[in-house]
């Protein structure tokens, strides 16, 4: 809210401004920032995600008795 205050009162002046965008352009700014926002979090989330689960075990399909694969296929 404070951002949209300091917005508005840079926008309206002294002098009155006769631009019929004038609303459009704060809401493409607004989603733009907004989806900005939105990936940065996405991103962020998903490297924490990454880091966390390249050790875990359980997610490890070598560990697991009921897969049964062979390691090296080539040993003839």
């Amino acid at each position: 809210m404070y951002l949209l205050h300091m917005y508005s009162s840079r926008s309206s002046a002294s002098r009155p401004v006769n631009d019929p965008d004038a609303g459009m352009k704060r809401f493409a700014v607004i989603v733009l920032l907004i989806l900005i926002g939105f990936i940065t979090v996405i991103i962020i989330f998903t490297r924490l995600g990454k880091s966390v689960t390249d050790d875990d075990p359980f997610l490890d399909p070598m560990a697991n008795p009921h897969i049964r694969v062979e390691e090296d296929i080539a040993s003839d």
